[in-house]
């Protein structure tokens, strides 16, 4: 998708007349009467200037161009309404569909000369409105002033948003290419979605609801009783059907989701590069105090407070004799007893940290958010019915948290990838709707089945804190942070340990960035005093205030931080900028930490990665800054490391993986605080 959108705007870029004529075309066609129903004028007009704004093109043409078109197209339906008159209703397709010209002439007699500037922008009459002044024979030098004035506010405030939205969106892009194609398909996403749902409620519906009511009362007089049994099932008039096409919605995503999931899991997907990301940032941001919370939030979770609230649930059932309920309930939950265990074995994946045995040793799907969202969800699902709205909303808002809040414990802790909490959180909604379906019974049975429910609940509530007393202390403990390095001597890490590295940097989403040509065993304070000798400088890392800048169209490059870009879910801990020729261009160097350490002569050394890339900053209409990163061609780093093995105590070994990626292998020996220039 990255590779389209760059396309997309180089093509912009070296044509923008082109999205002129589409915006001009898309306009005029939009206006005219009949026409306008069918196309998607708005949609174009949106994405072109869109587009527009992203390639950074001038925009008062395009705003030039939709106001030509819409002029333009308001102009042919004024044209064919002057010319047929009040006989066009006669004519097809408003003879066939005579609704089409009564809005509009409702709208021209309430507004009267008015309305042909106010139609314009609204949906519905916006392209009858022009016949209707024309078969009313309204002036032509009237009718072209609201014309045209109609149509300049009109385009301006399609085309500038837009542009506006196409700014902000190349700007998301320059931080995170994985970012803009989310941002991207989620704005398609969300254009087809409405298509979609103006196309059911419009059309659909109405042909739906009168065929599913004929169907409906063809089966329920029919002869076959498995017939008349589906016809009960989907009486429109039976209460229980909403809640049984929502719940079969529901299973249907959790199936299909835990389907992808499990995909991504199994081939490695770029899913499973997010994994190391995210969890490697959660733990980057972890706190004593935020340990106990989450400590106490993923004891709720543990298998023993399961069990014992399931128990409980069951118990009470059978008090009450409801047999059937029992049988549900403790199928839904031996069911994932059994498949939860059977799927970690099959999968074998590792977690993050080991903490566990037996099946328990693997990590997909995770346990703890597959039992925690059946057993929650189940005692909303019984509760539930006999509350109001505002009550339903109350106890599925405080199971769909709880459920979220022992997926999130468990990222935290580094019990599990948060893929596993995913899949684990669809397999138990699975578990779940499959139960919702089967559960249709009595009032009776879900009036015991509500005191049982409420009984469980205060079981686990009860239970999970005792459990949460007991053993609170030792958990800080089991799951404390783990941050001992790998060590390889020096030799193994110049022989062949080396390739263990990654070769490209990993964002947060899992999206392969810049090559990584720098592996330096050393002291960032001994580099950045040799690298300051080549007019490099050192740059913090901002608290987030500094970006601020980019609100203003002044800002110089020299006085913004450097995007402070994760790898593997961890922030830089050296970054240093050199401007290049313009003041608008500057090379950043990164480093991050590795995971590894190296033991050299003057003892064990952090092993740190990095990599250089270009910053350049521009001023799109003068309205704000932006700032793109991009990577810089292999000379570049090659360069700065043969300068750097010039000074005494730095070594460099060029080395290059099998895919063509070259890496410096920089060694940093101490040297006194004057040391010599650079041979």
């Amino acid at each position: 998708m990255n590779q389209w959108i760059d396309q997309i705007l180089s093509l912009a870029g070296t044509h923008p007349h082109l999205l002129g004529l589409f915006i001009f075309a898309s306009a005029a066609a939009e206006a005219i009467i009949v026409v306008g129903a069918l196309f998607p004028g708005t949609a174009i007009i949106l994405a072109a200037s869109g587009i527009a704004g992203a390639a950074n093109l001038p925009l008062w043409p395009l705003v030039l161009w939709a106001t030509v078109g819409a002029a333009l197209g308001d102009g042919v339906s004024y044209w064919i309404g002057h010319h047929y008159g009040p006989a066009l209703n006669q004519r097809w397709p408003f003879s066939a569909r005579p609704q089409l010209l009564e809005k509009g002439e409702s709208f021209f007699k309430r507004h009267g000369g008015k309305s042909v500037f106010l139609g314009r922008f609204v949906p519905g009459v916006k392209a009858v409105v022009p016949v209707v002044a024309g078969v009313a024979r309204m002036s032509i030098p009237r009718f072209a002033v609201a014309n045209i004035s109609s149509g300049v506010v009109w385009a301006a405030s399609h085309v500038l948003p837009a542009a506006a939205a196409g700014v902000l969106i190349a700007a998301v892009g320059s931080i995170s290419d994985r970012l803009l194609a989310a941002f991207a398909a989620a704005v398609i996403g969300l254009f087809l979605a409405y298509l979609l749902a103006h196309l059911l409620v419009v059309k659909a519906a109405p042909w739906f609801i009168g065929n599913y009511q004929m169907m409906v009362a063809r089966l329920a007089t029919s002869r076959i009783g498995a017939a008349r049994l589906i016809a009960q099932a989907a009486d429109p008039r039976d209460p229980r059907l909403v809640g049984g096409i929502i719940w079969s919605a529901l299973l249907i995503l959790a199936v299909i989701g835990f389907a992808g999931v499990i995909e991504d899991v199994i081939t490695r997907d770029t899913l499973t590069l997010a994994d190391v990301s995210i969890s490697q940032f959660v733990q980057s941001v972890r706190t004593e105090p935020l340990d106990r919370i989450m400590i106490t939030i993923t004891e709720f979770g543990d298998g023993v407070v399961v069990v014992i609230t399931a128990a409980a649930l069951l118990t009470a059932l059978a008090v009450a004799r409801r047999w059937r309920v029992i049988a549900l309930v403790s199928s839904a939950f031996a069911i994932t007893a059994i498949s939860v265990p059977l799927i970690k074995l099959i999968l074998q994946r590792q977690r993050p940290i080991d903490i566990y045995s037996g099946a328990e040793l693997f990590a997909f799907p995770s346990g703890h958010s597959t039992f925690t969202t059946l057993l929650l969800a189940t005692l909303a699902l019984l509760i539930s019915p006999h509350l109001g709205l505002r009550g339903q909303i109350a106890i599925w808002t405080a199971a769909i948290l709880g459920s979220l809040a022992v997926g999130l414990s468990r990222i935290y802790l580094g019990a599990h990838w948060p893929s596993d909490v995913v899949g684990g959180v669809l397999f138990g909604l699975f578990i779940c709707s499959l139960l919702a379906l089967l559960l249709r019974y009595k009032t009776s049975v879900q009036r015991a089945s509500l005191w049982s429910s409420v009984l469980a609940g205060i079981v686990f509530i009860g239970f999970g804190a005792a459990h949460v007393h007991f053993n609170a202390t030792g958990d800080l403990s089991r799951y404390a942070p783990v941050n001992a390095p790998t060590v390889l001597s020096e030799t193994d890490w110049r022989a062949s340990g080396w390739e263990r590295l990654p070769q490209q940097r990993v964002d947060l989403f899992g999206e392969t960035e810049e090559p990584l040509t720098f592996q330096y065993a050393g002291g960032t304070g001994q580099l950045t005093q040799v690298l300051q000798k080549s007019g490099w400088h050192g740059a913090e890392l901002s608290s987030g205030a500094g970006f601020l800048r980019l609100l203003s169209p002044a800002t110089q490059l020299a006085s913004m931080p450097p995007w402070p870009l994760l790898h593997d879910g961890k922030w830089p801990i050296l970054m240093l900028t050199r401007t290049r020729e313009t003041d608008d261009r500057r090379f950043v160097l990164r480093l991050w930490p590795s995971g590894y350490a190296v033991t050299t002569k003057s003892g064990r050394v952090p092993l740190l990665i990095g990599s250089i890339t270009e910053e350049t900053v521009r001023h799109p209409y003068s309205a704000l800054t932006t700032m793109s990163d991009e990577p810089v061609s292999l000379a570049v780093p090659s360069a700065i490391a043969e300068r750097l093995g010039q000074f005494p105590g730095f070594t460099v070994k060029p080395q290059a993986f099998p895919s063509g990626v070259k890496v410096n292998l920089i060694t940093a020996v101490p040297e006194d605080k004057n040391s010599p220039a650079p041979r």
